[in-house]
């Protein structure tokens, strides 16, 4: 059974030999130049399941007022709008940044990919 291990600065240095992880973002970016063995998540579960893996969702388990929502999808259409003004506040400089949140991140939360969390959840369920 795989033990669930709190990251901390010292996680990373561990990974090395026969000991695996699990790393998001900046630190599986940096993490490519140490590692012989490197799978990205969304492309292993898109090559097993045919489904979009869903790293992150705003959702709610109950009814939200009207208000709430326009304003939500409002802000939502608003920081879109703006990544050009984003990216150069936050320059990084090992990824490019307007490529990843223009053509890596999708926005909407569609049939499909319900189904594949969905689909996520009954096998970490199981």
């Amino acid at each position: 059974m795989p033990e669930l291990v709190d990251t901390n600065r010292e996680y990373q240095s561990q990974i090395k030999g026969s000991t695996a992880g699990l790393l998001i973002g900046d630190r599986a970016l940096s993490q490519r130049s140490r590692s012989k063995y490197i799978y990205d998540l969304g492309e292993a579960w898109k090559d097993h399941t045919q489904l979009s893996f869903v790293f992150a969702a705003w959702v709610s388990n109950k009814k939200l007022p009207a208000e709430f929502v326009d304003l939500f999808n409002r802000a939502n259409a608003n920081g879109l709008e703006k990544i050009d003004e984003i990216v150069a506040a936050n320059p990084s400089a090992i990824f490019d940044l307007k490529k990843y949140f223009t053509q890596y991140i999708s926005y909407r939360l569609d049939e499909k990919k319900k189904k594949g969390m969905k689909l996520f959840l009954e096998k970490i369920s199981s």
